[in-house]
């Protein structure tokens, strides 16, 4: 059935019971929108919490910060507390619910956490997220038996979250290309786009279930079908576009330089100055010189694992780059490079000036740079002075493993600041 919106967009609800004993709980679990949404900006820049877009990265989401919230709540307050808070946000709990909740649910629950704080300090052995970037690679891991019981992983790498437009063009998913068809370096057009290769998306969609929602591969491939409806949609889906102004002279400039820095590897436009369109995806996957150590950690064993439960002709493989993503609604996806660690597009086409450090989520837009609205603090680049964040923010180290802002050099060497702003001014209308 058509979902119905019970809850925060993301997430889905429903309810399980038992007439004897005279069990009933609600449960939730996370649908695609929890990463591939986001809040839409104005003009100015501005975040507006009011209205969300479907599709667009979410650059503020922070797993991590949310499951260490219900873990340590779980473990350091009493029944009473938990219930009080419960019942409080949720007034409308049927009274059996509340008997399940307190006799069977937080029983359990309380020996799961002293188990998991006792083996991992958290309820996972490995970090789920740093701030609009997600860790599905540990996840999968996790679920298909990779991490031996009782390690704790200290080495995470992070996939920053896209926004999904012109998705259907690509050979290869994810930002390390993990995810390869037969050919995957072949060019795809929208003529391009057959049965065929519908299909082999939707299967994609939904294995991705198996690290998002915790289910196993075979309930994943039951959704197949329902994963069709999801890739029909992301035919019809744009970004939203650009809030701010554009200077269109600028902008006519910025798209030779386009062409002839960016389309090779990102993709080549039609001629339109006004709403330009994906005309042909490269599929290219390839060293650019960013923080290798996402690539690195996509091993055989972990290939080999992920192919004995795929479904569909994608296959899972080693990698020594990354695929270059396609450009549409990137003006939304800061901070950028493939693990989230340069805040604005002037920082990745100035890579001498791209922060140590930076703050992001709940930001603002910088409609003229392009990404984080913030200011040089020391080696820092921070929200201005007064900004309130919409939703907690975390400081982004670029010393962390696999969170180095380097590469991406030699291809922005060169441009002076008349072109960087004109290649910006082009890139806002992707």
């Amino acid at each position: 059935p058509q979902p119905v919106a019970r809850g925060p967009l993301g997430q889905t609800t429903g309810t399980a019971s038992r007439l004897w004993p005279p069990i009933e709980v609600t449960i939730g679990n996370a649908v695609c929108a929890q990463c591939h949404s986001s809040v839409t900006y104005d003009a100015a820049g501005q975040p507006d919490t009011s209205r969300a877009w479907l599709g667009m990265g979410n650059t503020s989401i922070n797993l991590e910060g949310y499951t260490m919230g219900l873990f340590t709540a779980f473990r350091d307050a009493d029944d009473a507390a938990l219930m009080e808070v419960a019942l409080a946000r949720f007034p409308d709990t049927s009274l059996r619910e509340r008997l399940t909740l307190r006799h069977a649910v937080l029983p359990r629950l309380r020996a799961t956490v002293a188990q998991r704080d006792a083996q991992y300090g958290s309820f996972l052995p490995f970090r789920l997220s740093t701030v609009g970037a997600t860790n599905g690679l540990d996840s999968l891991r996790n679920r298909l038996g990779l991490i031996p019981d009782g390690t704790v992983v200290t080495q995470s790498t992070f996939n920053s979250l896209p926004d999904l437009g012109d998705r259907l063009l690509r050979r290869r998913l994810l930002l390390s290309g993990s995810y390869a068809l037969p050919d995957p370096d072949r060019a795809m057009t929208p003529a391009d786009v057959d049965d065929t290769h519908r299909a082999n998306l939707a299967a994609m969609i939904a294995y991705f279930t198996v690290p998002a929602m915790g289910v196993s591969p075979a309930v994943a491939q039951d959704h197949w079908d329902q994963a069709r409806d999801v890739v029909a949609w992301l035919e019809t889906y744009r970004p939203q576009p650009f809030p701010g102004p554009i200077d269109p002279v600028r902008a006519a400039q910025g798209q030779a330089i386009y062409a002839d820095r960016c389309a090779a590897c990102h993709g080549t436009y039609d001629s339109s100055l006004t709403t330009p369109r994906l005309t042909r995806f490269p599929n290219w996957h390839g060293t650019v010189g960013t923080d290798p150590e996402r690539s690195a950690l996509v091993t055989q064993d972990f290939a080999d694992a992920a192919n004995a439960t795929l479904f569909g002709e994608f296959r899972a493989v080693t990698v020594t780059g990354y695929a270059a993503p396609p450009l549409s609604g990137l003006w939304a996806t800061a901070p950028y490079l493939h693990n989230g660690s340069v805040p604005t597009l002037w920082h990745l086409l100035t890579p001498d000036a791209r922060p140590a450090r930076f703050m992001a989520g709940g930001h603002a837009i910088d409609t003229a740079r392009v990404g984080i609205a913030g200011q040089l603090d020391g080696d820092g680049w921070m929200f201005p002075e007064g900004y309130v964040p919409w939703s907690t923010p975390l400081l982004v180290d670029t010393a962390d493993f696999g969170m180095s802002a380097s590469g991406h050099v030699a291809e922005v060497e060169g441009l002076d600041d008349t072109q960087k702003a004109a290649l910006i001014d082009y890139l806002k209308l992707l």
